[in-house]
């Protein structure tokens, strides 16, 4: 068994008030593609894309989220 560790933080661009937008240990499970921005929707300064594990045990794989990055909420897109 293994466990492991993946954060996903917020930051401003002077390095002042960092938050953690995700954070996640997956007990015997790779995080290599899990929690990482697909895309900074450029158009959508609040939210960007990112790849989430799925939560679902019958459907392993990984999400597709809209994640807001003022509040860390995640808005599923695909699955």
């Amino acid at each position: 068994m293994y466990i492991a560790a993946t954060r996903l933080v917020a930051v401003n661009a002077d390095g002042s008030e960092m938050k953690v937008l995700l954070e996640r240990r997956l007990v015997d499970r790779l995080t290599q593609f899990e929690d990482q921005i697909v895309d900074w929707l450029p158009d959508d300064p609040d939210n960007v894309l990112v790849l989430l594990p799925s939560t679902n045990p019958s459907q392993p794989g990984s999400t597709t989220a809209k994640l807001n990055i003022n509040t860390g909420a995640p808005t599923l897109v695909t699955t």
